[in-house]
């Protein structure tokens, strides 16, 4: 049971209460002012103690009641300390807190966590409560998609905080404060649009008088890639490793080591002889690498060629045109997939190649042909 001396220095609180925490077992000291103060605390342990040799699960409520409650500023900053410390890609970093930031915006740094859920805040379009307060906020500005991908990231964070920091170290939070059903559901979110280009597009991109040859030459290397941008570039101040170098090409092999997304190794992607010929000679024009500059000329590139054309697409709309290509030529996703290094069937057809109009009439004339041969029909 707990105890209460009192101590002769009469520089600190001389009431001392001393008792054993029920999580580690082990002897701890809390100082107050006056007796009264200290007797009260004495009754309190000795209550959790009695309870917890019990099996009453109410001392655990009484227990956490002596804890200060987190809050989201303390989160973020143990987080950023303890995990985005030890990130070695610096646009994950910057993600994190440009995600981190966007909650502060809505939910003061210091707001006790525990407190967020219950929360209600008049936005203008009706009562909300908790994470609807957010999403009400970034709905303003952002898409609905978007908002889904920072709240799985906040979810992340505090998931985090769930089992590290905390006075006892077994957590800042007790309780998961960002849970998968506080996103949008499918049926809430927007139609994904994606580029699907026109025959015409095609032609009038690839065969535009008025485009350069280096222009030309960078279409024809992420069409025919089907690379995201930033795997071709030779400067990635956010991310070293992606940079592409001479020594990443085989013209004897006809491969190119990119790094793809999210992935801690470069894959060998194997390309079509006008790819190796394009970068053959930026080679011998003494290029120190193949595309020696950063996306923000490539942004501008980009716009110089959209203006000229007066098409309007991205460079990932040229791995979208690939997809696309190969969807349309082969009848078959997966290979549609194959062709730009995704795999995840869903993904491709959601965000690359939808079924196209070429395989949907091929797909009528075969039953068309199965139920005529059912009828009898020569």
């Amino acid at each position: 049971m707990s105890s209460i001396y009192t101590r002769k220095d009469t520089a600190k609180k001389p009431h001392v209460v001393r008792y054993k925490d029920p999580l580690t077992m082990t002897w701890k000291s809390e100082a107050h002012t006056d007796k009264e103060t200290a007797e009260e605390a004495q009754q309190r342990w000795n209550l959790i103690e009695t309870y917890r040799a019990n099996n009453n699960p109410a001392w655990k409520a009484m227990y956490n009641e002596t804890e200060k409650p987190a809050t989201i500023g303390e989160v973020f900053k143990a987080y950023e300390d303890n995990v985005l410390a030890n990130k070695t890609n610096d646009l994950t970093v910057s993600k994190y807190k440009t995600v981190m930031n966007s909650a502060l915006f809505v939910f003061p740094e210091d707001t006790p966590v525990e407190s967020i859920r219950g929360m209600y805040r008049d936005m203008g379009i009706g009562r909300k409560q908790g994470w609807e307060i957010y999403k009400s906020y970034r709905d303003m500005n952002c898409s609905r998609r978007g908002i889904n991908s920072y709240l799985r990231d906040l979810r992340n964070i505090f998931m985090w905080a769930l089992t590290n920091g905390g006075p006892q170290g077994r957590g800042m939070v007790d309780f998961e404060v960002v849970s998968k059903s506080d996103k949008y559901k499918d049926s809430e979110l927007e139609d994904i649009q994606i580029k699907v280009w026109k025959d015409e597009e095609v032609l009038q991109l690839f065969n535009h008088p008025g485009l350069s040859e280096f222009q030309r030459d960078m279409c024809t290397l992420y069409f025919r890639t089907g690379a995201r941008a930033k795997e071709l570039l030779g400067f990635n101040y956010l991310n070293r490793k992606k940079e592409l170098q001479w020594h990443h090409i085989d013209f004897k092999e006809r491969t190119i080591s990119l790094l793809p997304k999210r992935k801690k190794s470069r894959k060998l992607a194997k390309q079509h002889p006008v790819v190796m010929a394009i970068l053959q000679k930026w080679k011998d024009e003494g290029k120190e690498r193949p595309l020696p500059f950063s996306y923000i000329k490539m942004r501008s590139l980009i716009k110089e060629i959209n203006d000229i054309t007066g098409i309007s697409f991205k460079w990932h709309d040229l791995r979208r045109l690939k997809a696309q290509l190969a969807e349309e030529e082969n009848s078959d996703i997966r290979l549609a997939g194959y062709a730009i290094g995704d795999t995840t069937q869903s993904v491709v057809q959601d965000h690359y190649a939808p079924i196209s109009l070429t395989t949907m009439d091929k797909l009528n004339d075969s039953i068309d042909t199965a139920f005529n041969r059912k009828m009898g029909v020569a």
